[in-house]
């Protein structure tokens, strides 16, 4: 893995993210019925955390959605002036899709993994895939919600893994670990840090 993250922060190009946690939990998704065909909501994830990013100490917060006739709707930011207050690093993104997983991790938690697509100028296109577990609120468990440590960033779907990465997934696009990857293959890949309970809410 030291072969993997030093790769990264030699590509700058890749956009590689260290990811952290806040101390202050956010509250519950709301999951309200949908006024037009996407039918009820049959999934949700939001959350918030803080980030490594190129030297900087970055804010992030991310929300979405899975309706019932199967599509998705989401947003995410990562933002240094969140925490840092230097304005010189901020990217923007819609979450294309996410799923969740049961009895993930070490602690058994729902595990959402999304798939999104950053908006912001320079970066606009780059695919980007990351995850958070809940492990459950304040008051149902001891156990710490949990985020990813490293933010896959890629410039096209074309893309695939190089093998000085040092993951399993060399050979692979963006789309096809997540579509094939199970929970354990992210975590291992992409690592993972605690956050405070009812940072990270999965329903």
């Amino acid at each position: 893995m030291k072969t993997f993250y030093a790769a990264i922060i030699l590509i700058a190009v890749m956009g590689i993210l260290f990811i952290g946690c806040t101390e202050s939990p956010v509250s519950p998704v709301n999951q309200p019925v949908s006024l037009d065909k996407k039918g009820p909501v049959v999934h949700s994830a939001q959350g918030s955390g803080l980030l490594f990013a190129w030297g900087l100490n970055c804010g992030a917060r991310y929300t979405a959605h899975e309706y019932a006739d199967g599509s998705f709707d989401g947003t995410y930011e990562i933002n240094s002036a969140n925490a840092s207050g230097d304005p010189t690093f901020k990217i923007n993104g819609d979450v294309l899709s996410f799923k969740v997983f049961e009895n993930a991790g070490q602690y058994g938690g729902k595990m959402a993994v999304f798939y999104g697509q950053e908006k912001t100028e320079v970066y606009a296109g780059f695919y980007d895939l990351f995850f958070a577990i809940d492990n459950g609120q304040p008051g149902q468990s001891t156990a710490p919600d949990q985020v990813n440590w490293i933010l896959m960033e890629v410039p096209s779907l074309d893309f695939t893994i190089p093998a000085e990465w040092g993951t399993t997934w060399t050979g692979m696009t963006i789309t096809e670990i997540y579509e094939t990857s199970s929970p354990d293959d992210f975590i291992s890949n992409l690592g993972i840090i605690d956050c405070d309970q009812g940072n990270v809410t999965v329903k």
